[in-house]
């Protein structure tokens, strides 16, 4: 297949992609707004009956999870290190998934006698619950030598379960492992994760017919479609855009295979990929689409290897509109300024990034 060719063939393909990400079906709402809480909180009062609260997904029993009202503090991601949320590990971590409750009310240290059953949960979900469990699920990929996407795919899952679900700490645990088992299931084809494995993760807070029953559940709420689309995605067809745009001659034809490690390309797109893994941990990058995260970080990337101000505009005023499709002056440029700019400063806290540049060849202008 000649070179042009294959660029017909990764056009249509990419067209694709970006009609796939405006499916509302994937888009993920701002569900920890206080507005969407609420809304989720009344929804719920209207379905309470005398002993459980059910979900907004449609199904039968085992849509039905139980909400105890108990005062949470955190959750408790256990390692034998404490890496950055998305840094590649090597070495096994303690793969163990726990929560630490920790009662900040009065009255709940006062009093011995148990919650009533058909009250709703207070305790809201947090970033921080989110970035825990994406940290974890990193880790585990990692240990077990499963894709990456695997990780991202699954947190994509746990978003949009989410803002249809009010969930208590027990029920959010359980619907974030049963995710990554489902995510493994549906990337790879096969069970590389049992059940067991995954529950075992869990120190005994979720059993093997739980996990069964949630996956159901999210597949109902998922209205069964798993292949969202992904930064990573994003980044693999955008690579030889960016490549004619700064005149490299990207001779490696496939993005995965790295036949030259010293290229400057491999540096833009290592430094882009880390990047949007980093976008997958950090909420605030829920309401940007897939495309916009993984074109922000490409400029992040140009901007760390200290590409010229008129180099990274041109590249970026080129793949906005012949490419993307962007309006420079919509809501969509926009969303790429904010997402770049919020994508930098996490650039530049970085340390691994910064000995990364260090070491990277000099880029000639």
């Amino acid at each position: 297949m000649t070179v042009k060719c294959k660029m017909i063939m990764q056009a249509a393909q990419l067209e694709a992609l970006l009609r796939h990400e405006e499916k509302p079906i994937y888009h993920r709402e701002d569900y920890m707004s206080d507005e969407w809480q609420d809304m989720l909180l009344k929804r719920q009062k209207k379905a309470n009956d005398s002993s459980s609260v059910a979900v907004s997904c449609p199904s039968s029993r085992l849509m039905k999870l139980p909400l105890s009202p108990r005062s949470v503090s955190k959750i408790s991601v256990s390692f034998t290190s404490s890496p950055d949320s998305c840094s590649r590990t090597t070495s096994c971590p303690s793969h163990a998934l726990h929560i630490s409750n920790s009662s900040t009310s009065e009255n709940t240290s006062k009093s011995s006698s148990p919650p009533p059953t058909n009250s709703i949960a207070q305790e809201r979900i947090t970033p921080q619950w989110r970035e825990k469990i994406c940290t974890w699920n990193f880790h585990v990929v990692d240990y077990y030598q499963i894709d990456r996407e695997v990780a991202a795919i699954s947190i994509h899952y746990l978003d949009r379960y989410l803002s249809r679900t009010l969930v208590d700490t027990d029920s959010f645990l359980l619907a974030a492992m049963t995710c990554l088992r489902l995510a493994m299931k549906t990337l790879h084809g096969k069970d590389r994760l049992s059940t067991g494995t995954v529950t075992t993760m869990s120190r005994g807070m979720v059993g093997e017919r739980d996990m069964e029953e949630m996956e159901l559940t999210l597949l109902f709420c998922l209205e069964w479609c798993l292949n969202p689309p992904t930064p990573n995605q994003f980044l693999g067809y955008l690579r030889p855009y960016i490549a004619l745009c700064l005149g490299e001659e990207d001779q490696d034809q496939d993005y995965h295979e790295h036949n030259d490690n010293n290229s400057v390309m491999e540096d833009i797109m290592e430094i882009a990929t880390f990047l949007t893994e980093i976008s997958v941990c950090k909420y605030e990058f829920l309401v940007y689409k897939p495309s916009i995260v993984a074109f922000a970080s490409i400029l992040c990337a140009l901007k760390h290897l200290k590409y010229p101000r008129q180099t990274v505009k041109r590249t970026r005023e080129h793949v906005s509109k012949t490419v993307l499709g962007y309006d420079n002056q919509g809501d969509a440029d926009e969303d790429l300024t904010q997402c770049s700019a919020s994508l930098w400063g996490y650039c530049m806290e970085n340390a691994s990034l910064m000995a990364f540049s260090s070491s990277s060849r000099a880029v000639i202008s």
